[in-house]
């Protein structure tokens, strides 16, 4: 930190500074951010702290809040049977997919729980069962995640409708028997997307979308001990290897004819033929020949379409090609290619048409599986894609989510040109992407400077109906700083920040030139020898940046007289008046410039580039002559004056 403070008034100066920063109130600030730390269901029903976003209704537990969990733990602990979470679409957070011992929700010992309708991410392991049963989770988004469920110990629990996706593993059993994993949606892992081992036995994989990732499914690749695992109908498409089975022909791959196995995108079997032996005319809708998985491995019946042995409607099911949050105002792109044909029970039955309600009041119907939506307003919506096949059959499927609203916070400074007393005014507007003005909110704004390892707080303020905010502060000194505006968001809007750069030097201990941009300031020096300011700008190369520069009108006779320079050719600018300073501002392409004043022909004639000696001298001789002739008055009236005439008193 620079100071330039005259040694002759250092201590008025820092004594008027710490008098006026005292006049300065620091409000209450109030952040709104996602609710941090451990929720406990507790044994007797109650909610563990009482402030935590769930609300409770007798055994139902609903979110009503995001929930983030920083460190390691559990953002919920349950520790009571027979009861209902429902995330209502909330989002649980955690510290990171390979933060190990994080857990999004924890269960140990529980029997005859749902798990619904939660939003999961960024845990080690995003739902953890331990020696617990009748567990039912469904329904639930969970990303970025180590492992997205994991069963410990666990058996006859259900699995079902989730879409667990962009992890290292969506599902893993151990030790777990007699588990349904049913019609979830497992995509783009890097690794398996389900895994079973040591001694997982009789579970029922059925009916899954299981699609792009590192591997399908991995059933005791290092120790053969699980047996009788039941793996039919689900679509396997895109993952290297669809299957990975140790131990030999220890589980059942189809459902027998003429319920079929499991669609395999890789099979390049044809459907001629019919029957328990595939020997009979006409097609089925089953591959004529086995699915090789390995030299001991095979799904007798390969489905050429998912389908059932009766007739059965087509399967909705879509993907999001548009990743989380969802954006206000930002097209999002939905997939519905991941859907089942229908299937009348000897033949396949396409689906004709795609048709979209995103609850917003536009419904879309389309013979195309993608289709493309954008939201203007932020709130919760519900949307449902229906698939119609050609007999009329359809089925549904619906989801609901939050659309976020982007915001924008502005800041910019007026500073004061005189030196005592020198403060700064920070104001600034918050609004969405439609302009419109955030009301009733609380902006909080900071400062640091070189070699600080900090923000320091300055005060906050709350917004007025037109999302504008504004406060004073007195900088502790003059010099360099960066001073920040940070909005932290809402449930509906993502936060906000800005910041910008405000260098001020003085001059003759009576001005103040001040400079702010969006670029970072260096070498701010002003000579009074041939009366030039200059400075440094950098930034990213090829942005715009811009240039304030406070300069006092007392000090200049003329602003339009005052020329700018940058690299050493004359720039335009633009001037206007702010109460007892002249500001300037002028725009350029980043890289790093080199700026110059040059206040020669501007400065107020007569004025030389340091009034301070010459003002003390006139007053120490107008002083002096002052004392000298009073003194001088006073002296001629206390002497008698010698021409006096003497008085007789006797006669001549």
């Amino acid at each position: 930190m620079r100071y330039y403070i005259s040694l002759m008034k250092k201590e008025r100066v820092v004594f008027l500074l710490l008098l006026l920063s005292m006049l300065v109130s620091i409000p209450k600030i109030s952040i709104v951010k996602a609710w941090t730390g451990t929720v406990y269901i507790r044994a007797d029903g109650s909610v563990d702290p009482p402030t935590a976003p769930i609300q409770r209704n007798g055994d139902l537990y609903t979110l009503t809040g995001n929930i983030s969990k920083d460190t390691d733990g559990s953002a919920i602990i349950v520790e009571r049977d027979g009861i209902t979470i429902d995330g209502a679409s909330y989002t649980l957070h955690g510290p990171g997919a390979r933060r190990e011992f994080s857990y999004g929700i924890y269960l140990s010992g529980r029997n005859n729980v749902m798990i619904r309708s939660i939003q999961t991410e960024e845990f080690w392991l995003g739902i953890k069962l331990s020696k617990s049963s009748h567990i039912i989770i469904f329904g639930n988004n969970m990303t970025r995640h180590w492992i997205g469920i994991w069963l410990d110990e666990s058996s006859n629990n259900t699995i079902s409708e989730n879409n667990i996706t962009n992890s290292e593993h969506s599902i893993g059993l151990a030790y777990s028997s007699s588990n349904s994993i049913l019609r979830n949606y497992i995509a783009e892992n890097t690794e398996y997307g389900i895994i079973l081992s040591d001694s997982s036995s009789y579970n029922r994989i059925v009916g899954n979308n299981i699609t792009n990732n590192g591997g399908g499914i991995s059933l005791d690749v290092h120790e053969a001990t699980s047996l009788n695992n039941s793996i039919y109908h689900n679509y396997f498409k895109g993952n290297t290897p669809q299957v990975n089975v140790g131990g030999g022909p220890r589980h059942f791959w189809d459902d027998g004819y003429p319920s079929g196995g499991n669609y395999w995108s890789d099979y390049i079997g044809v459907d001629l033929q019919s029957g328990p032996f595939q020997n009979e005319t006409g097609s089925d809708g089953i591959g004529d020949t086995p699915y090789i998985v390995d030299e001991y491995t095979r799904d007798r019946y390969p489905l050429v379409v998912l389908r059932t042995s009766v007739p059965a409607p087509p399967v909705a099911k879509f993907r999001y090609s548009t990743a989380f949050p969802w954006t206000a105002g930002k097209p999002i792109i939905l997939n519905a290619s991941y859907s089942f044909v229908g299937w009348n029970g000897t033949h396949i039955m396409p689906i004709i048409e795609y048709r979209w309600d995103f609850g917003d009041g536009n419904i879309t119907s389309t013979v195309d599986p993608i289709v493309i939506h954008t939201y203007s307003q932020a709130k919760m919506y519900k949307f449902t894609l229906t698939v119609l096949d050609s007999q009329g059959l359809n089925s549904s499927r619906f989801e609901r989510f939050w659309i976020y609203m982007p915001s924008f916070l502005s800041i910019s400074t007026s500073s004061s040109s005189t030196f005592v007393g020198f403060g700064v005014g920070i104001n600034g507007t918050l609004c969405d992407i439609y302009k419109n003005g955030l009301e009733n909110q609380t902006v909080v704004l900071y400062y640091t400077f070189p070699g600080a390892n900090t923000w320091v707080p300055i005060t906050s303020d709350t917004t007025d109906q037109l999302g504008k905010y504004y406060v004073n502060w007195i900088p502790p000194a003059t010099g360099y700083f960066t001073v920040k505006a940070v909005w932290t968001g809402n449930a509906t809007h993502f936060g906000a920040n800005n910041n910008i750069s405000l260098s001020t030097i003085p001059y003759q201990n009576q001005y103040v030139f001040s400079v702010e941009s969006n670029s970072t300031i260096s070498a701010l020096v002003f000579n009074s020898t041939s009366l030039e300011l200059s400075f440094t700008v950098s930034g990213e190369t090829g942005t715009r940046g811009y240039v304030k520069v406070t300069i006092a009108k007392s000090l200049v006779s003329n602003i339009a007289d005052v020329k700018v320079y940058l690299d050493g050719n004359q720039t335009e600018y633009s001037a206007t008046s702010q109460d007892d300073a002249c500001i300037l501002t002028f725009t350029y392409t980043h890289s790093t410039r080199y700026v110059t004043i040059d206040l020669k022909t501007a400065i107020i004639t007569g004025i030389p580039p340091n009034l301070t000696p010459w003002i003390y001298l006139m007053t120490a001789l107008i002083v002096i002559a002052l004392l000298s002739g009073i003194l001088i008055i006073k002296r001629s009236k206390q002497k008698p004056s010698q021409e006096e005439p003497v008085v007789s008193s006797g006669a001549p």
